[in-house]
């Protein structure tokens, strides 16, 4: 499944999925608002996919959202992520990173942002980290786990020839405004220090005799 958060720009939602539609993507996905969000009617006179669907909820954060995916739909083959300011280009991108990822491992495509970017997890990766963004995270450093994880598992796949363009402000493709705001960053970063620093316990089960 693919997991879509957006708040504020139901516009960029629109635009997303007539990509969607023009690059040929077809696997299902859930697109998440928050019930707080000043431009839900709007939201909700979207037309998505047939096989997508939208979930209204409280606002509990990116990462807590992300993960809330995973909870309620604990059985997927691959976990997806994408954002309302993601412009698929390549045909057929979302088939491309999902087969990458299988079911252990972490696809990424190219991107002019980061060298990360979009990413999908296979789902028997997901199922033994028990989460997608590491718990506590609001909204930084996600992916930087993920790549933390990547490195150590070995699990990493980047596939070069899938390109999701990102019309982010830090690049001049949009306009800043306050959904880019990151009042959370120093928390954010020292949830992510703090854990790249804790020491990874070995557990090694025996059985008797």
């Amino acid at each position: 499944m693919w997991i879509l958060p957006t708040r504020s720009r139901p516009k960029n939602l629109v635009r997303f999925f007539r990509l969607f539609e023009e690059t040929g993507a077809s696997q299902w996905g859930i697109v998440y608002v928050d019930d707080d969000d000043a431009c839900l009617d709007e939201y909700k006179r979207v037309e998505l996919p047939e096989n997508w669907s939208m979930v209204v909820a409280p606002r509990i954060g990116l990462g807590a959202t992300i993960n809330k995916a995973f909870t309620d739909n604990p059985n997927e083959p691959f976990y997806g992520m994408v954002t309302d300011d993601s412009i698929p280009v390549t045909p057929k991108w979302d088939e491309a990173l999902s087969e990458a990822a299988g079911s252990s491992f972490i696809a990424y495509c190219s991107n002019d942002i980061s060298v990360f970017g979009h990413c999908c997890l296979g789902g028997d990766l997901v199922r033994e980290i028990g989460w997608i963004i590491l718990p506590g995270l609001v909204r930084l450093y996600g992916e930087d786990v993920l790549m933390d994880i990547g490195h150590e598992k070995n699990v990493l796949r980047h596939v070069r020839n899938v390109f999701i363009d990102h019309w982010h402000f830090s690049n001049g493709k949009a306009p800043m405004d306050e959904v880019y705001m990151k009042p959370e960053a120093s928390a954010d970063k020292a949830i992510y220090e703090a854990w790249r620093k804790a020491p990874n316990p070995t557990i090694c089960c025996v059985k008797w005799g």
